[in-house]
């Protein structure tokens, strides 16, 4: 049985690699026109309106021999302004995916690359009352990397704002600490070497009175 699906498949692959000479769709070909594909840019923009965001996805460097399949929102772009396509005003969509095909007649439809393009989520909280004077906590960021509701985001603000003046008096504490070290340390600057030059005082009498009790001790 394994001898005949070999067999079989010997005689598919000459006809698959025939078929494609056949219609020009050569490998140096397709490897031209998979460049192409990796040439073409890909970027998006945003605008804001009535607490949405909806989103442009803006491709570039689009030349004849190839068009843009929109897999997410089953459209096609054949044509292109100046080598550009808009794909326009795209809301509550996470990710896009885009399919540069081959416009070539040897090698029509043939996927020559696949993109993914991740949109940020538009945090419509981000300008709720509870986000005045914490601007810089990421849960009242303009975008975010998840969806939330509403309620989950107050337990958010609800905690944050419960745990800041823990954080704030922790903080308060180390910069006390640094700042009696600060001191500590212009106080030695300043009467460091007093203090060193009255230790050494101190220990050279020390040294003087016990070597000459260790005389006086060793001639009784």
């Amino acid at each position: 049985m394994k001898k005949l699906w070999l067999f079989v498949l010997m005689l598919i692959l000459p006809v698959s690699v025939f078929a494609r000479a056949k219609t020009g769709c050569d490998y140096s070909l397709v490897s031209k026109l998979k460049k192409y594909a990796s040439n073409v840019n890909i970027i998006y923009d945003y605008r804001i309106e009535n607490n949405e965001a909806y989103y442009n996805i803006i491709i570039s460097n689009i030349v004849p021999d190839i068009y843009i399949y929109d897999e997410t929102f089953d459209k096609t772009y054949v044509t292109a302004n100046n080598g550009e396509i808009v794909i326009p005003n795209i809301k509550n969509t996470k990710k896009v995916k885009i399919k540069i095909m081959s416009a070539n007649a040897e090698c029509r439809d043939e996927v020559l690359l696949t993109q993914y393009i991740k949109l940020p989520v538009y945090n419509k909280f981000s300008t709720d009352p509870l986000c005045e004077g914490i601007d810089n906590y990421k849960f009242c960021y303009t975008f975010l990397d998840t969806d939330i509701s509403y309620e989950e985001f107050k337990k958010k603000i609800e905690a944050y704002k419960n745990r800041k003046p823990a954080e704030e008096n922790v903080e308060s504490k180390k910069k006390k600490v640094k700042s009696d070290w600060d001191k500590f340390l212009d106080f030695m600057l300043d009467y460091g070497i007093y203090i060193a030059a009255g230790f050494a005082i101190l220990l050279t009498a020390i040294s003087v009175y016990r070597s000459r009790k260790n005389k006086f001790d060793f001639k009784l």
